[in-house]
């Protein structure tokens, strides 16, 4: 379920939003790589889940959505934007406006606020941030939902980075693409239910 809703708010603006801003799902990275990230990223739109709550069999869902602007000639340019680059106050209002009359797919959402960062970390790199939040109300998953969860069967690990590192070559190893120049230190298989196929 809870999937299912982030990659709905991802698919609810990535095609409006295309050739204007990236939209993704929030990195997991230090906060200084984060503003790094943030910094080459931006324009972008980040999804990321916050704290719900449950009543009945009624689960209210929450989601945050980060929207990064930036902008060479200045701060009202990140903001107001230009001929060539959203700013932040159109990205927001077109992301607002895309949540607040999207067709119900996965879920009805609604915009509940918006707020602007002010960091002074946020400020040095030049970046101007804003978080919209957004929630919708679903119906509890039944416990024939989980019939189609694949089995743990395998345990695969690669051993030579430090976790969640931005090193190159750490995302091709998560997607187990091992055809690089590097290889990991030390790779590790178990089947915990006989061989795999």
């Amino acid at each position: 379920m809870l999937k299912e809703l982030e990659m709905d708010l991802v698919d609810l603006l990535r095609e409006p939003l295309k050739g204007k801003a990236r939209v993704g799902t929030l990195p997991d990275t230090s906060q200084k790589d984060l503003v790094r990230r943030w910094g080459a990223d931006a324009p972008a739109v980040y999804v990321t889940p916050q704290p719900g709550t449950i009543s009945g069999d009624i689960h209210s869902a929450r989601f945050t959505l980060i929207l990064v602007a930036k902008n060479a000639r200045g701060h009202k340019a990140a903001r107001h934007g230009d001929k060539n680059t959203i700013g932040l106050y159109p990205l927001a209002d077109q992301v607002m406006t895309l949540i607040h009359h999207a067709r119900p797919v996965v879920a009805n959402w609604q915009v509940n606020r918006y707020t602007f960062l002010t960091e002074p970390v946020l400020r040095d790199a030049g970046l101007f941030v804003a978080m919209i939040e957004v929630g919708a109300e679903t119906d509890m998953p039944s416990a024939e939902d989980f019939d189609a969860l694949p089995p743990f069967t395998d345990f695969h690990a690669d051993i030579d980075l430090v976790p969640h590192s931005s090193h190159a070559q750490h995302q091709e190893w998560a997607d187990e693409n091992y055809g690089g120049p590097e290889l990991p230190d030390l790779q590790g298989h178990t089947g915990l239910s006989g061989p795999k196929e």
